[in-house]
Formats: structure tokens, C-alpha cells, sequence
């Protein structure tokens, strides 16, 4: 099985369904490299069939439980979407098309063409240059029309040229078999994935919080609000530094780690998952002074060493790293914890912060005992703000906000097709779908099956649907057969 298996749908259908059968997982690798030529993690995974009375090896260290998580304690009620939580964290957007792009030459011609330009060129940044760069600086600029009429968006001719030149070539490939291709097609002058609600929730903040949907180490940074984001980052409308000290904490990532998904064995911070589940304390403006020290700590090691996010957090955790600077961002970052398990109220928690081999590798975190214990209070309190939303009157749209496992499917009597475009399925069909493509686009090269599910987070369920109609509206190309069939997407026509 693929490292895959404890995470999301995959988990529901597989693991929680042998256990809720009454086996038990005793024993458990959760992330071997596989022998074959394919580039994949797999698990290993042991089961008794009734109740186990021997010993528990997780990772080949003992265990007093193994979840279907597999994690090393009892099973734990999944969490409930928060209502409060809404709206607050967004993934960037999806161009879906190289022509939307400017040189810096061309970019200069335009805004000195008109000042107007300047309202539709912007910088766009993704997670590469976010992770790499000292100064967290975009490597590209970006005609954005919004979700503007093709009217509007006349005011703008030399930028609309470009695009016409550009993109709309390419739209006019895509074969219209359903609502969202037809959209790509006559709407050329569009992104995919405009996103247009992440940039108005934005628009009165100057910064916001950003970081990478996936990345080596939980790493959060501030960006100026008026950038475009590439859909490989996750962008949090926060701008205060008690924001970032919650976010960027071990609590936080404790959380995060344990219901975000992975590509390869790099963590996958899932928005509804990891965000919108995730409870917050009552106040935060304790942390506003950590918060900014340890953010001004950091970037001082950044500029002065020249390296970004990945490197500042490749000497944290490095054991062999003694640095005053290193160790002085090591301290802040208790610090840090130690606050915000202050404002939760968990004074009695021992953090024993220190090197730790975990999944990831040797890491600077909290130890293993600390983070079950913040996993299990924060999983109890988000039942508990749950159900205060719920007696609040928000029965309604708290219902449609839990993580719902995945759906089992009649077959004999679910008829419906994926161009069929009166059914109910339209709409679902259609985000599964612009999930695996916006992830594809992002991560330009061949990828196999359980990359694209973990690394789109759709549902297992939904896989052969979704890419049977990729396939055929042309967007996405594949090579090999069954097992071996990977899969990337199709650029400039398919002359990449």
C-alpha cells in the first residue's frame, strides 16, 4: 500500500473499514521506499483478525496503540469543519496557461505605455520562490483580469493582445464536454482558478500570511497583498505577528501534521483539513511580541546568509548546527510554544522540546508524548466550538462543513455520467477536477496515481472520473498502462 493509505478517503475505505471489521493493526512501516524503478513511498501494514494481545511496533519502536492513522495512540473521532474558520484560509490561484505571463520588458513597456496597465499586471509568486528566496520576492509578472467581462477587460487593448496571442490559441483547443472546459474555452482571457474571493477578502490588509501547500518543514511568511499566489500555496488572511506565532508554532503544526496528507514524504497542508478544522484559543494578543521578535529573527539569518525558508529551517533542525544565531531562533521558537499553550490553558504540559527522529527526519520539535497529548485536547476542543455552533443555530451550515468520510456508491442504481449536465454531480465533478489539474500545473512533470490523489486531496472515489475526463477534454496526457500509468499535463497544445 502506498504511504497514502492512513490519509482521507483512502484511510475510510481501507483501514477504518478492516478495523471496524474487527481486526486490529499491530505492527506498522509508515514510510518505505519502494524497491521497484516507481518513485513511490509505500506503508507496511500488519492486521489481526480479532483483538491483538501482543505488543505494538510502530516504525519499529514500540507503541501502546496504532491508530488507523497510523498513529501511535487509540483511535480519534475525526474533526468538524468550523464555521468561524471560513473564508480566513485560500489557495492561490491557477493561471492555466504560460501566455498570461510578462518579461519584465514586457511588463515595462505596458505600465509605460499607460498607468492603467497597473491594474491588471501584477507580481505572481509560488511556493519555489517563497520557499528559496531571502527576500521572498516573485520570479514573474502576470496579466490578471479577475473574473471581468471580455467588455472590461477592453479598456486594458495591449494587455488583451497578449492574451488573445497567447492563450486564447490554446483554449480554443479544448473540446467544451463539459461546464467547466466550456468555461476554459470561452472564457479564454480568464484564469482557471481566478480565486477571485481570496484577493477581495484580502484587499483592506497589506500583508497576508502565506506558505506552501507543500513543503519539507511548516514554514509561514508574510507577502504584500498585492501579489498574485500560485494555487502551491496556502495564503491565510492574517497580517498581525500574534498570527504568525499561532500558525507557525508546534501546536499548530502538530495539528496540521497530523490531518494534512502527504506528497512523497513531504506534508501536505490541506485548507479544509488542516485550517478550517483547526480550533483557535480566545485571544491573541499575548503572542504579538514573541510573534514579531522570533518573524525579525529569522529574516536577519535569511538576509544576512542569503538563503530562504528551507534553508533558515534545514539549520533548525540540524542537530549539528550551534550557531548563537540558530540557537537564539531555537529559543524563540519555545518560547513561542510556551505561549500558546498558555493561552489554551496547558500549563501542565511538558513540550521537552529537542531533536527527535520523526517521519520527516531529525527535527527540533516537541516530544512524542507532548504532541499526542496537544492532538487529543485539540480535537476535543474543536468538538466542543462545534457543537457551541451548532447551538447557536448553525445546525444548517455546520452539517455542510464536517469532514465527511467517503461516500459508498450504489452502483446499480448511480446512473449519472460525467457530461450529464442537469445531474447534482456537476458541481463536485467539477472541483475534483480542477484540483488535479491545478495541482498537475503546478507540479510540471509525470506523476503516478497516489501522487496526484495525495497531492490533489480528492477522494480516492472520485479518481477514474476525473481523469478519464482530463484525459478526454485533452488537458492531461498519460504514458504506461494500469500500474505504471502516469500522468502530467498537456501545455501549448501538447508541444511542450
Amino acid at each position: 500500500m502506498t504511504n497514502t493509505i492512513s490519509e482521507a478517503d483512502t484511510k475510510t475505505t481501507t483501514l477504518d473499514y478492516l478495523v471496524e471489521s474487527g481486526s486490529t493493526i499491530f505492527a506498522a512501516k509508515t514510510n518505505v521506499v519502494w524497491p521497484g524503478t516507481a518513485a513511490v513511498r509505500v506503508a507496511n501494514v500488519f492486521f489481526f483478525n480479532g483483538v491483538w494481545q501482543g505488543d505494538y511496533t510502530l516504525d519499529e519502536r514500540d507503541a501502546p496503540n496504532i491508530s488507523t492513522a497510523l498513529e501511535p495512540y487509540e483511535d480519534l473521532p475525526s474533526p468538524e469543519r468550523l464555521i468561524e474558520n471560513k473564508k480566513k484560509c485560500f489557495k492561490g490561484s491557477v493561471p492555466l496557461g504560460d501566455g498570461f505571463f510578462l518579461t519584465a520588458e514586457e511588463a515595462k513597456e505596458l505600465l509605460n505605455h499607460e498607468k492603467k496597465y497597473r491594474d491588471v499586471i501584477f507580481p505572481f509568486i509560488n511556493g519555489q520562490e517563497l520557499n528559496d528566496s531571502p527576500d521572498l520576492l516573485p520570479g514573474r509578472l502576470v496579466i490578471y483580469f479577475r473574473d471581468w467581462s471580455l467588455e472590461k477587460c477592453r479598456q486594458y487593448p495591449e494587455a488583451l493582445k497578449y492574451l488573445e496571442e497567447r492563450v486564447k490559441p490554446e483554449r480554443d483547443k479544448i473540446v467544451p464536454r463539459n461546464n467547466m472546459a466550456k468555461q476554459r474555452k470561452e472564457l479564454w482571457w480568464k484564469f482557471t482558478g481566478p480565486t477571485v474571493e481570496l484577493y477581495d477578502s484580502v484587499s483592506d490588509l497589506k500583508r497576508v500570511l502565506t506558505a506552501s501547500a507543500v513543503s519539507k518543514h511548516h514554514a509561514m511568511a508574510f507577502l504584500p497583498s498585492s501579489y498574485i499566489y500560485s494555487n502551491a500555496l496556502n495564503i491565510f488572511a492574517f497580517e498581525e505577528y500574534s498570527y504568525f506565532a499561532l500558525l507557525q508554532s508546534s501546536i499548530h503544526s502538530a495539528w496540521a501534521l497530523s490531518q494534512g496528507s502527504k506528497l512523497e514524504d513531504r506534508p501536505r497542508y490541506n485548507v479544509s483539513d488542516c485550517f478550517e478544522t483547526f480550533p483557535f484559543p480566545q485571544t491573541l494578543s499575548s503572542l504579538l511580541r514573541v510573534g514579531k521578535e522570533y518573524y525579525e529573527a529569522r529574516e536577519t539569518i535569511m538576509l544576512k546568509r542569503r538563503i530562504g525558508l528551507t534553508g533558515v529551517y534545514n539549520l533548525f533542525h540540524d542537530h549539528l548546527e550551534n550557531d548563537h544565531e540558530v540557537q537564539n531562533l531555537r529559543e524563540l521558537h519555545i518560547t513561542v510554544d510556551l505561549a500558546v499553550a498558555e493561552l489554551y490553558g496547558w500549563t501542565d504540559v511538558k513540550f521537552d522540546h529537542d531533536f527527535y527522529e520523526l517521519r520527516q527526519g531529525i527535527r527540533f520539535s516537541i516530544s512524542e508524548e507532548s504532541r499526542i497529548i496537544v492532538i487529543r485536547r485539540l480535537l476535543k476542543l474543536n468538538i466542543q466550538l462545534h457543537q457551541e455552533e451548532v447551538n447557536k443555530g448553525h445546525e444548517k451550515e455546520a452539517s455542510r462543513t464536517r469532514v465527511q468520510p467517503a461516500r459508498k456508491i450504489n452502483k446499480s442504481s448511480d446512473k449519472t455520467t460525467l457530461f450529464d449536465f442537469n445531474s447534482s454531480h456537476t458541481k463536485e465533478v467539477s472541483r475534483y477536477d480542477h484540483a488535479v489539474l491545478s495541482w498537475l500545473f503546478e507540479n510540471d512533470d509525470w506523476f503516478a496515481k497516489d501522487d496526484i490523489l495525495s497531492g490533489s486531496g480528492i477522494p480516492a472515489n472520485q479518481w477514474q472520473s476525473t481523469i478519464n475526463q482530463l484525459l478526454a477534454e485533452g488537458l492531461v496526457e498519460r504514458q504506461g498502462e494500469r500500474r505504471g500509468a502516469r500522468y502530467r499535463t498537456v501545455k501549448n497544445g501538447g508541444n511542450r
